[in-house]
């Protein structure tokens, strides 16, 4: 009898471990194919057209400007130099190296394999796509709304960006103010 049970006991851990492998490998398989389609080099962005209409673009998130600009376009705001130049100050301010994360976000997007890059829980992302996705989601914060709905007015300056008080809950603080003060406007490149 003993060993009719400690055979079943066997068994059962065997059909255990069997089912875990086969669950490892699906959870596997289904990040690969998320950061798969994740890695496009364009990012489709949806904007509306002078005449009122809705219409999709490409934008080439791969270039730092591209990048800015798909920010600008994920949180629905309209596009200025003074908005990309205020993103540009902030990325120079930021300094950071941590990868497709030129703002140093902590948000942790699941499902993907960002890893912390500091102590102070900054990630790396594994692409553009999944760092763009982390850095909108976190600026939709309520902590942020201040940033957003400055973005959000056509004709403010990155000057006016620069001063909200929002930016110290980020972390950045006076850095961005202090770049444009200096009015050389020259961030490193986005590490990817």
């Amino acid at each position: 009898m003993k060993k009719i049970i400690l055979s079943m006991g066997l068994a059962l851990a065997a059909l255990t471990t069997f089912k875990a492998n086969i669950q490892h490998k699906k959870s596997a398989a289904a990040e690969a194919a998320f950061v798969a389609k994740a890695q496009k080099k364009h990012h489709k962005v949806k904007k509306i057209s002078p005449q009122g209409e809705e219409e999709e673009e490409e934008i080439d998130i791969n270039t730092d400007l591209g990048f800015y600009k798909a920010i600008l376009r994920e949180l629905g705001v309209k596009e200025t130099a003074e908005k990309i130049k205020f993103l540009m100050a902030w990325r120079q301010g930021e300094g950071g190296k941590a990868k497709n994360n030129p703002f140093n976000t902590s948000k942790h997007i699941p499902g993907t394999a960002d890893t912390k890059y500091n102590s102070h829980g900054v990630r790396n992302y594994p692409n553009r796509k999944i760092g763009l996705d982390a850095t909108v989601a976190t600026l939709r914060l309520a902590h942020y709304k201040e940033i957003v709905d400055l973005l959000k007015k056509d004709s403010v300056t990155a000057i006016e960006l620069a001063r909200t008080k929002a930016l110290k809950k980020w972390g950045t603080g006076p850095m961005v103010k202090k770049v444009l003060a200096g009015g050389r406007v020259n961030p490193p490149p986005i590490v990817s």
